[in-house]
């Protein structure tokens, strides 16, 4: 009685895993690309720690910290967000500058956190690589067409 049902679990598996890998490359490229052309505003940060101690960290990186910050963009309009941080006991550093999209304020990051590194590079590779090996099948079928 194999029929139609073994397709639904696999494009399921498929579609999702897709879905992962299209937003593994979205959200790297965003800060990327708030990087190359985002606008800068100053912010105002409130911070405040949560959890408990993790000792496998160093010292300075121990602590969980929500960090939550607001700026104004140039049309005056204030816009907030949130991230996430480790840091110290009693404090967190934290950039006092946002980056973000003057078209879409509220695609921002902190100006710290909106910067090129290789492991963007490594994040596009996985996400790509997500992508391309649960639809590999079907591209092998189309180039034989």
């Amino acid at each position: 009685m194999k029929g139609k049902d073994n397709g639904k679990p696999a494009f399921f598996w498929r579609a999702l895993i897709t879905f992962i890998g299209i937003f593994l490359i979205i959200s790297t490229l965003s800060n990327i690309l708030l990087f190359l052309f985002g606008a800068t505003a100053s912010a105002q940060i409130e911070t405040r720690r949560f959890g408990g101690s993790n000792t496998g960290y160093p010292a300075e990186k121990r602590y969980e910290w929500s960090v939550e910050y607001s700026f104004i963009d140039n049309e005056g309009t204030q816009h907030t967000g949130y991230t996430k941080r480790r840091g110290a006991d009693l404090s967190v550093e934290v950039s006092k500058e946002v980056k973000y999209f003057s078209f879409a304020p509220f695609i921002s990051s902190l100006s710290d956190e909106a910067l090129i590194s290789p492991m963007q590079m490594i994040s596009i590779a996985i996400g790509g690589f997500l992508i391309y090996s649960v639809n590999w099948d079907l591209n092998k079928k189309r180039a034989k067409r």
